[in-house]
């Protein structure tokens, strides 16, 4: 059985994308990082969004309806950055980072709250990585009781990884 979502939550997750959404977003961003390609910092978009906030928003509805957003909505600056202090010019010590416009960070956390609020529903328990309030940790926790019991137990087990 694969999970889906009832349709009040599906209904949610659809709906046009609001003011209030985007501003409290926009409030949890942290200050103080490099911008995209249109140089915009998050500092500047807090201090213009109680003005320019709700066209921000009818633009991004309207992409929605649409479709497609335009052009450089998605564009990103990709930029190098060491993984440690070591010297040699190797590539292997360079990670990639994308550079994303705060326009393109606002609409994808109001997503990812809005999402948040149903994953418990659409993804099973035991998958851990990458949802909040679950650790990779507690599988480890898992499968050491589980060999522990077997031992005590004298019990044949077998574990398959795949």
């Amino acid at each position: 059985d694969i999970p889906s979502l009832n349709k009040n939550d599906s209904d949610k997750l659809e709906c046009d994308i609001t003011f209030t959404e985007c501003n409290e977003a926009l409030k949890s961003m942290a200050s103080g990082r490099s911008p995209g390609t249109d140089g915009i910092t998050v500092e500047v978009w807090k201090k213009i969004f109680p003005i320019i906030g709700e066209y921000y928003v009818r633009m991004v509805n309207t992409a929605k309806l649409k479709g497609h957003f335009h052009e450089g909505f998605v564009n990103a600056l990709l930029t190098l950055l060491k993984k440690d202090d070591n010297n040699n010019g190797s590539l292997k010590n360079y990670r990639p980072l994308s550079l994303m416009n705060i326009d393109y960070k606002i609409l994808s956390k109001v997503l990812s709250i809005r999402l948040r609020k149903v994953l418990d529903q659409v993804i099973h328990i035991d998958q851990s990585c990458g949802i909040p309030g679950r650790t990779i940790h507690d599988n480890v926790h898992i499968i050491r009781s589980i060999i522990e019991y077997y031992s005590r137990h004298r019990d044949p087990i077998a574990i398959i990884q795949w």
